[in-house]
């Protein structure tokens, strides 16, 4: 899962983000604009040097938040089967630790990555919003990453990540139906935080 992060935060890390598929769209509603204006954000945090690693993670985590659905992503995680097993107060608890999980890991891992370049193409519409497709460039060597987007209350949130083809979403799924299938919902908290706490 390690690798799978740093494949995914080389997106919101890079300096050179360029256009492959014609001019740079201006609408700020554009999801493809929200992408570049949140990873023009992340490197400047990057870059700062004036700010301590406190600072950084603080900020940094005020900028990739309102850009995922992590309630969605919770959600989707865990599956509806497992889901709707869980009473009202587990599934906030639930939303609690995974969200805690994936900030940690991705901020954790988010200053690791520099001077990739990034060919952003277009957004494509899916049924229930968009995929944006980017190609991580480092050296001769070329990474497809898909982001998954959809409009809620205006807004573009991503929901899933797919790297290669395989889902951040469908890879902790598969982990916590392993979990659930030989344990309770009091053992799949406790894998959260611990992995949360490493």
């Amino acid at each position: 899962m390690k690798t799978f992060w740093c494949a995914v935060i080389i997106l919101l890390s890079d300096g050179q983000c360029l256009w492959a598929g014609g001019s740079e769209p201006n609408d700020p509603n554009n999801p493809s604009k929200l992408l570049q204006v949140t990873s023009d954000k992340v490197v400047a945090v990057l870059q700062n040097g004036s700010l301590d690693k406190t600072a950084k993670t603080k900020t940094l985590d005020e900028i990739i938040s309102p850009f995922f659905d992590f309630e969605l992503m919770s959600k989707l995680s865990l599956g509806k089967a497992n889901w709707t097993k869980l009473s009202e107060s587990e599934q906030r608890k639930f939303v609690e630790l995974f969200t805690k999980l994936l900030k940690n890991t991705y901020l954790e891992l988010l200053t690791l990555y520099k001077d990739e370049k990034l060919l952003l193409r277009p957004a494509h519409p899916q049924k229930n919003g968009v995929t944006i497709q980017m190609d991580v460039v480092s050296g001769d060597k070329k990474l497809a990453i898909v982001y998954k987007l959809r409009q809620l209350q205006n807004r573009w949130l991503a929901y899933d990540v797919e790297v290669e083809g395989v889902s951040i979403l469908m890879t902790y799924k598969s982990q916590f139906d392993d979990i659930l299938k030989s344990g309770t919902v009091k053992d799949l908290f406790a894998s959260l935080e611990k992995k949360s706490t490493k």
